[in-house]
């Protein structure tokens, strides 16, 4: 990455860090008590996403009005298309275990140039800890101002991240061949933390997700050394007409990478995918 692209980036980074304490406080002020309705998908949304999705978008907008914004709670331009830098934000990621009063939530804002996720910010307001990085510029954690410096050391542990909320079955299979550990858990930005601060050894979603879903936990992954793939091992690429990822592999272990590959392969000849 050239020195010129490398600091676009990071005076976008800043503000990143600082929108994300924004979100954090907002998210907080409305724990517990806030409007909760469903959306066309049958997908909750409450008040506390649409005011964060606000606050970060006119913060943006504000300070980087070249720039592109896609995030699950509005309805994206057209003209994002044309944009070398795009913001992919999740509002809240884990609306449902924030309207549960679950920890296990998040902000999440990635961006992305040229379809690639070069930096993400990844906050959960309940512990404070907020993940950052990218692959250009390491992954960290910062807990009340102390700043650690984010490798993953363990590569073949048989601790594995699914998810809470969505269907785990296309995953079963391949945690019982192997013996593995599977561990439930909320927000597919939560598990990447989770991943790169060494509570697990690999992350595993089995089923089609959004942009939203992955532009910074991808980053931060990349950003601690690890890969982040779909289902089937392809880079994720950002910004697309359809937001959609299919499925995601994160791991710190190349052989684990290949073998998660080749099983889903093997097992679902048509797809993997529901």
């Amino acid at each position: 990455m050239n020195t010129l692209i490398k600091e676009q980036i990071s005076l976008r980074a800043k503000l990143a860090h600082d929108i994300s304490k924004q979100g954090a406080a907002i998210a907080i002020d409305f724990f517990g008590r806030a409007e909760t309705w469903n959306k066309q998908d049958s997908s909750p949304v409450t008040e506390a996403d649409i005011a964060i999705d606000k606050a970060l978008q006119e913060a943006i907008s504000q300070a980087f009005p070249q720039d592109a914004i896609l995030s699950e709670e509005t309805e994206a331009s057209d003209s994002r298309f044309n944009k070398d830098f795009v913001w992919v934000i999740d509002p809240i990621d884990g609306t449902k275990e924030f309207i549960r009063q679950s920890k296990d939530f998040c902000i999440m804002i990635g961006i992305c140039y040229k379809g690639e996720p070069v930096y993400g910010v990844t906050h959960l307001p309940v512990t404070g800890e907020i993940f950052y990085g990218g692959e250009a510029f390491g992954a960290f954690l910062d807990v009340d101002g102390k700043t650690t410096k984010l490798n993953q050391q363990n590569l073949n542990g048989n601790k594995v991240l699914t998810s809470r909320s969505h269907s785990v079955e296309v995953v079963v299979p391949y945690l019982e061949a192997r013996q593995l550990e599977g561990i439930r858990c909320g927000s597919s930005g939560v598990k990447a933390c989770r991943l790169v601060d060494q509570t697990a050894q690999h992350y595993i979603h089995g089923t089609t997700i959004h942009e939203w879903d992955t532009a910074s936990a991808d980053a931060l992954v990349r950003g601690a050394g690890g890969y982040f793939t779909t289902i089937d091992g392809n880079p994720i690429v950002y910004n697309k007409p359809e937001p959609t990822v299919e499925g995601v592999i994160a791991t710190f272990s190349k052989n684990q990478l290949l073998d998660i590959i080749d099983f889903f392969a093997k097992s679902t000849p048509k797809g993997p995918l529901n």
